[in-house]
């Protein structure tokens, strides 16, 4: 009896309502339902020791492995988890001994270079609002490599990088400052730098920018085209609609669950799992074109 499965995964992500991982659970519940699973849930972030405690549970339950989609881990964390479950996916997570499904970065940063380029951008800039991380970084080597690739490495990258912390949003701030931090970029990127072109951090700040460009005159896709990254569905309900890169999490959900499936599979062998040569996948991203970066000739809409 023991060694028979229970046909549950845990998860574990700060809040299963978090707007940056919400359609991700989304699409691992789906998934796990038609393996015949179900999912068990642990919000970390309602608690300081609420993580021990998931753990607990899923000890208790006896899940059969656990899916990972914090945005934050700890190393102590990431070791326990590891020790009391060697079955673990982690989602945007790239340490040398796990496996993990995270979206191409890098490619993001190309594409949509690629994708303003050909709506008639040359002046492209990039701005990260937040503290970077890995992923950030990475986005900006594919941001650079964009502009090669473009044939429009020529000029210094119009690069912001903001030093708000990395748990930050927008709508996480006054009105006040979040004009204050946003304008500091379009001064420094659009005003003088002169960019025609913007990426920005996420979908929710690229919205603010859409707000703020038009406080201060600036009309977008005509003077400044804009694109974000997520593809959240508030994307298209800004005015105008928001072009994004869509980080495709219905893939990332289906990749996590069989990588995670493959390791409970190997469980026969004798060798741990994590020994096994670890999938690392990278999802690839999709441009969603919407008004923002709609090219314009001659004031009519292309």
């Amino acid at each position: 009896l023991r060694g028979k499965r229970s046909m549950t995964y845990g998860l574990l992500v700060e809040s299963s309502g978090d707007p940056l991982r919400s359609f991700l659970v989304q699409y691992l519940d789906e998934h796990a339902v038609r393996r015949g699973c179900r999912l068990l849930i642990g919000n970390t972030i309602v608690d300081p020791g609420a993580f021990s405690l998931h753990l607990l549970e899923f000890r208790q339950r006896r899940v059969d492995g656990v899916l990972c989609a914090m945005l934050h881990l700890a190393p102590e964390q990431r070791a326990q988890l590891l020790e009391q479950f060697p079955h673990t996916v982690f989602y945007g997570d790239d340490e040398p001994d796990g496996m993990y499904i995270m979206p191409d970065q890098v490619a993001i940063g190309q594409m949509a270079v690629a994708h303003l380029h050909a709506s008639g951008c040359r002046r492209i800039g990039c701005i990260f609002m937040v503290q970077c991380g890995q992923a950030e970084s990475d986005r900006l080597s594919g941001y650079t490599l964009g502009l090669r690739q473009c044939g429009l490495a020529g000029s210094a990258p119009l690069i912001h990088l903001g030093g708000l912390p990395r748990r930050h949003f927008a709508w996480e701030m006054s009105e006040k400052a979040l004009a204050f931090e946003i304008d500091q970029a379009i001064d420094q990127v659009v005003n003088q730098g002169g960019a025609d072109g913007l990426l920005v951090h996420n979908d929710f700040w690229a919205s603010q920018f859409l707000r703020r460009l038009r406080f201060r005159g600036v009309l977008v896709p005509h003077q400044v085209q804009l694109i974000g990254a997520m593809n959240h569905y508030l994307a298209e309900w800004t005015d105008p609609p928001l072009s994004t890169v869509d980080f495709d999490n219905r893939a990332a959900a289906f990749a996590m669950i069989e990588a995670l499936e493959s390791s409970l599979n190997s469980s026969n062998s004798s060798l741990k799992p994590q020994m096994f040569a670890p999938p690392r996948v990278k999802i690839q991203p999709k441009i969603i074109s919407r008004g923002s970066t709609r090219p314009v000739l001659n004031g009519q809409d292309v």
